[in-house]
C-alpha cells in the first residue's frame, strides 16, 4: 500500500526502492571497544514515532483518506452529520487514531471489502445520536457483536 501511495504521490521509482530497502532489510552491527561484536537483523524495522519514518505513516493516512473519499463519491460509504450546523464528515485522523463515520453496518462491511482491512472490534466503539431510538441502538449493537457502546464524552479528556 505504501509503495503504491508513494508512486501516486509522484515519488521517483529509485526513491521508492530506497525506502523499500530501508523498511525490509534493517540490520545493526555493534562495536565494543572498536571490535565488531554483534549483529541483529530486524524483521519489522519501522515503528511509529521513528522521526524519519513518521512521514510514511502520514503518506499512508493520506492514501487511506483518498480511498475513503473515493468510496463516498461512489456511494459505498455515507457521510454523517455530527451536528445540524456542520457539514457531513466521513473520516477524521488524529495522531494514531482513525475515526470513520458511517450510517450502518453495511458501510463498515463495504469499508472492509474496499480497503482490505478488517475493523478491530476490540479497539472500536460506536456512538449514537441522542435522537436514535433505543430499539435501533439495541439492533445495531447486536449486529456489531462485541463492539463497545461509547457514551458521548470528550475525546482525550485527560489532556
Amino acid at each position: 500500500f505504501l509503495y503504491v501511495v508513494l508512486s501516486k504521490m509522484g515519488f521517483c521509482p529509485l526513491c521508492i526502492k530506497w525506502i523499500h530497502g530501508c523498511l525490509s532489510s534493517v540490520s545493526y552491527f555493534f562495536n565494543i571497544n572498536a571490535v565488531q561484536s554483534g549483529y541483529i537483523c530486524l524483521s519489522r524495522a519501522i515503528r511509529q514515532g521513528h522521526p524519519p519514518f513518521s512521514y510514511l505513516f502520514v503518506f499512508c493516512a493520506e492514501g487511506l483518506s483518498n480511498l475513503i473519499n473515493n468510496a463516498v463519491d461512489n456511494n459505498k460509504l455515507t457521510r454523517v452529520k455530527i451536528s445540524r450546523q456542520n457539514p457531513p464528515v466521513s473520516h477524521l485522523f488524529f495522531a494514531a487514531n482513525s475515526w470513520i463515520f458511517c450510517k450502518a453496518k453495511q458501510d463498515l462491511q463495504c469499508y472492509e471489502q474496499a480497503f482490505g482491512q478488517q475493523i478491530n472490534i476490540g479497539k472500536s466503539a460506536v456512538f449514537f445520536s441522542k435522537n436514535t431510538s433505543p430499539r435501533n441502538v439495541e439492533d445495531v449493537m447486536h449486529q456489531l457483536g462485541g463492539i463497545q457502546y461509547a457514551t458521548q464524552t470528550k475525546y482525550l479528556s485527560q489532556w
